[in-house]
């Protein structure tokens, strides 16, 4: 069986991953892009603060010589911003009748098919870097990069288009002195590799360009670079799908100096069932290990699996997890790692999830939504915060999810944006704060009622916790 393309939105069943998402079209060849667009938005909330009218039909605030404000009383009154009829956090007004969030800007991007917007990484000028895939319909896909300035500005844009000018994907990027790596897929003559590209962001130019090809040959050997990270060395962690010729797909974890050599390379094979193992992302701790993070069929479903490296590429540990599929990971301040994705519930089915864990993979808290759908990336802000985005699943369709959790995992608030209610498929992939912390910059797509699909991206302002 074939390797599906790593990004699969709905999050129901891993069935979905046994059939991939189809490729995706590009951008035109000459590196033209198409339209990109920013305005204000507003935002569907969890819940809402309330502003009861005062008893004589005027502003429900009181005036400088009545009575101090009651926060909870459900009456917006002198100096609060809001206020729900209740003092705790976990919804659309904390519990000191402070407003939690704050729309900036939104912006979304149409090249003429399908794009998506995968990943963000601020700059130290609070610029935004945003990575996609772009789809002009009839031509394949490219991988895309847009830059945005802090009020939502647009800026440079950049497009990769492989030589066999098909349907190439990125999937994630992290900074490495001052540059992007970049990760994805390139369609080559011989199949699909993993794509690796360093990219100088004042030039917009690749400084080095790797593929990967895996042991599999034709359409069965295709291969996906899905993760990217660097290490306290400065060399770079990249996570694959590779596929076989005999046993669907393998994890693979490449490590790099910042040239684009290869220093080693592990390969994860599910010891039983040999099918389907999928890697989703790649974290590094401070001291050099690597965790690699997927998803294997098995017998009856799909686990998750946690692969511990040393920094010369030995295994420590792998776990695999029956209920839990991660999707994404980060570390914490202390060095524990911070997991994110879905769930399962078995009939009931998949339901976004995190949790924390110590080095030695013992569990420290997890956090499990009501609603079904799952998280699609993470992030942790410099108070210790923890930020995850992803799909939720709405009537026929899928609405974007967005939370925001003390370093308890309990909830301070959450958001869910452009709803589903029309049967539309809209989801998140990627979330990242800004370095103070004071900015959330949310990506994914959104799908139009002609069921193309757009990139999309959010820019919160992030107010400070009571």
């Amino acid at each position: 069986m074939d390797p599906p393309m790593p990004r699969v939105r709905l999050p129901v069943s891993f069935a979905l991953l046994l059939l991939g998402c189809g490729d995706e079209g590009s951008a035109p060849a000459d590196g033209s892009t198409g339209s990109t667009t920013a305005e204000p938005a507003s935002s569907s909330t969890g819940a809402s603060a309330t502003e009861a009218p005062a008893a004589d039909g005027s502003s429900s605030a009181s005036d400088s010589t009545g009575p101090a404000s009651v926060c909870g009383n459900g009456l917006v009154e002198v100096e609060e911003e809001c206020d729900d009829r209740n003092v705790v956090d976990g919804d659309a007004c904390y519990s000191n009748c402070t407003v939690p969030f704050e729309v900036l800007w939104t912006a979304t991007y149409d090249g003429g098919g399908d794009d998506d917007a995968v990943a963000a990484r601020f700059d130290a000028e609070g610029n935004l870097y945003v990575l996609g895939t772009t789809d002009v319909v009839g031509q394949g896909s490219d991988l895309w990069l847009h830059r945005y300035g802090p009020d939502g500005r647009e800026g440079a844009t950049w497009t990769y288009d492989g030589a066999q000018h098909g349907d190439d994907r990125a999937n994630a990027m992290t900074w490495v002195d001052g540059d992007l790596v970049i990760v994805g897929s390139e369609l080559t003559a011989i199949g699909r590799d993993s794509l690796v590209i360093r990219l100088s962001v004042d030039s917009l130019a690749a400084v080095w360009i790797q593929r990967f090809d895996g042991p599999g040959t034709g359409t069965s050997g295709d291969d996906y670079a899905v993760g990217v990270t660097v290490d306290p060395a400065g060399d770079l962690l990249v996570a694959s799908t590779e596929g076989t010729d005999t046993e669907g797909a393998d994890m693979a974890l490449r490590k790099l100096d910042p040239d684009g050599n290869v220093l080693w390379i592990d390969h994860y094979d599910d010891p039983l069932f040999h099918q389907l193992d999928l890697a989703t992302a790649v974290v590094a701790d401070l001291e050099g290990n690597a965790y690699l993070l997927g998803q294997s069929q098995v017998s009856g479903g799909v686990v998750g699996v946690v692969r511990k490296l040393d920094p010369d590429g030995g295994v420590s540990w792998t776990y695999t997890l029956s209920l839990d599929r991660p999707w994404a990971g980060t570390l914490d301040a202390a060095g524990n790692l911070l997991l994110a994705g879905e769930h399962s519930e078995g009939i009931s089915g998949n339901f976004p999830w995190v949790a924390r864990y110590d080095p030695d993979f013992m569990q420290l808290g997890e956090a499990v939504a009501e609603g079904p759908g799952r998280h699609g990336g993470v992030a942790v802000d410099p108070t210790g915060d923890v930020y995850t985005a992803g799909s939720l699943v709405a009537g026929s369709g899928l609405a974007q999810g967005i939370d925001r959790r003390a370093s308890d995992l309990s909830m301070l608030w959450w958001s869910d944006t452009n709803g589903a209610d029309d049967g539309l498929l809209d989801g998140c992939l990627g979330v990242t704060p800004s370095d103070e912390g004071s900015r959330l910059a949310v990506v994914g797509y959104v799908q139009s009622n002609a069921r193309n699909e757009d990139a999309w991206i959010r820019m919160y302002r992030n107010a400070p916790t009571p």
